[in-house]
């Protein structure tokens, strides 16, 4: 079956080397599924996530992205600056797989998201689109 999510160019940009942050872009060689999970409906949050070394996680990003039909989609949350966030935000403003990073730092489209969150800036701005699902299943696919 086809999936609607479409991916964008053949494979990933080369990220450059930073040793701040390991930013994954899944390649579009995987297969999303989302499941619907009862969460607050679709909606727009922007975050100001600020690094900060002396805490754990504090000075990476820790997600993995895929491109997606509208923007990036977040595919997983591991320790890093989004799970802190989550931590000390209200359930409507939390951040979770499968929902859709628009815009980071004013850049938006899958080419200028990656560029921002790959650059070792102190402080991120980003546009979530935060989607009425939340567990996201991720399998490689042989078909290629």
């Amino acid at each position: 079956g086809r999936s609607g999510y479409s991916m964008l160019s053949s494979c990933c940009a080369v990220q450059p080397e930073t040793d701040v942050d390991k930013l994954e872009v899944f390649s579009p060689t995987h297969t999303l599924v989302a499941k619907p999970v009862a969460k607050p409906v679709a909606s727009k949050i922007t975050l100001d996530l600020k690094r900060d070394a002396t805490i754990k996680g504090g000075s990476k990003l820790g997600i993995a992205i895929m491109k997606g039909e509208s923007g990036m989609v977040l595919m997983t949350l591991d320790v890093g600056l989004l799970e802190l966030h989550n931590k000390s935000a209200s359930p409507e403003q939390r951040v979770y797989p499968g929902d859709r990073i628009l815009a980071v730092s004013g850049e938006s489209g899958p080419d200028g998201i990656v560029k921002k969150l790959s650059e070792p800036v102190e402080v991120l701005t980003l546009e979530v689109q935060s989607m009425p699902t939340q567990e996201v299943v991720l399998t490689k696919s042989d078909a290629f």
